[in-house]
């Protein structure tokens, strides 16, 4: 809820008020003077008080959330920097690598690939986009082409080492500052991985490209116009699933976004649009050895509803 307006003593008027009246011989009462003050600005300490407090309630659990407010560019960060599995979230990464090599309109082939990875979660489509787009006809090159984008747009810790569904002992894992660190660990996949902040910048980055402008556009002048990003961003609203992210805020909301799954790790990453302001939101969840649905799934809602009601006070 927001806050309220409220009053201020005004100190000065208020002492010449009681200084004349101590010396009237008539004056037995003094109004003291008050101005009205609005509420103070809400800022996301806010949010970010109220998000630590809805995650207390599972202890064990190991969050990664990044808010970022599109308008202001204030942000929030909760094991933001932490490395998790890449699941299908990484799927955005594909989507936009494959927008950079292609010119609009897709054919009705590529068309139906970038339908299946983003709208089915398609892993088989996502394979065929990474090789077939991105690759030049290999997978795994196709990611070293990925990976070599995030790292040029600054992303460091996204990666993939190899297509989805590949068995581990084929490749090898890539080492990056978010999974070297000792604090924390998510056992992260090592076929692909990134961290709730870079996924919410890659969000960004799309967004303002829609716009005419932002990161994408800079890096890569050549390759990107709004309407490819609009595009992009259209698909991920087709994602429709009526829980996580989505399952948090009011009916008809749009929510551009991609969910991903694993044993002890649930994310969604989103870009939601709303009346007091358009956002990302990016939530990763992991228990180790085998997370719930039935813990992971309200968690994300509810998180979704905390930062959705912080843009759009009643």
């Amino acid at each position: 809820r927001p806050g309220q307006p409220g009053y201020k003593l005004d100190v000065e008027t208020s002492r010449r008020r009681l200084a004349a009246a101590l010396v009237s011989a008539t004056q037995q009462q003094v109004e003291l003077a008050v101005q009205a003050e609005d509420p103070p600005p809400m800022d996301l300490d806010i949010l970010d008080q109220l998000l630590r407090s809805l995650l207390e309630e599972s202890p064990g659990l190991i969050p990664g959330i990044f808010v970022k407010d599109l308008q202001t560019g204030d942000e929030l960060k909760i094991n933001a920097e932490v490395a998790y599995s890449g699941l299908s979230v990484i799927k955005i990464a594909i989507l936009e690598e494959t927008y950079r090599a292609l010119e609009l309109p897709l054919d009705p082939e590529k068309t139906d690939w970038v339908s299946g990875t983003m709208a089915a979660s398609d892993n088989y489509k996502a394979n065929l986009l990474l090789s077939e787009v991105i690759g030049d006809g290999d997978g795994y090159q196709g990611a070293v082409n990925l990976t070599a984008s995030m790292n040029y747009l600054g992303l460091k810790n996204t990666f993939m080492a190899a297509p989805y569904d590949e068995e581990e002992g084929n490749f090898l894992t890539i080492v990056t500052p978010a999974n070297s660190r000792t604090d924390v660990t998510t056992d992260p996949d090592p076929s692909r991985q990134t961290t709730s902040l870079e996924v919410g910048l890659l969000l960004e980055m799309i967004y303002q490209c829609s716009r005419g402008g932002g990161t994408l556009m800079v890096a890569y002048p050549d390759d990107f116009t709004s309407d490819e990003c609009d595009r992009m961003i259209e698909w991920m609203s087709k994602n429709r699933i009526d829980s996580l992210i989505e399952a948090g805020v009011p009916v008809g909301t749009r929510v551009a976004h991609k969910e991903g799954l694993s044993g002890d790790t649930h994310a969604d990453a989103a870009l939601v649009f709303s009346p007091g302001g358009d956002f990302v939101l990016v939530v990763f969840l992991h228990r180790p050895q085998w997370l719930e649905w039935e813990e992971s799934a309200p968690l994300i809602a509810n998180v979704a509803t905390a930062t959705y009601n912080y843009f759009n006070p009643q």
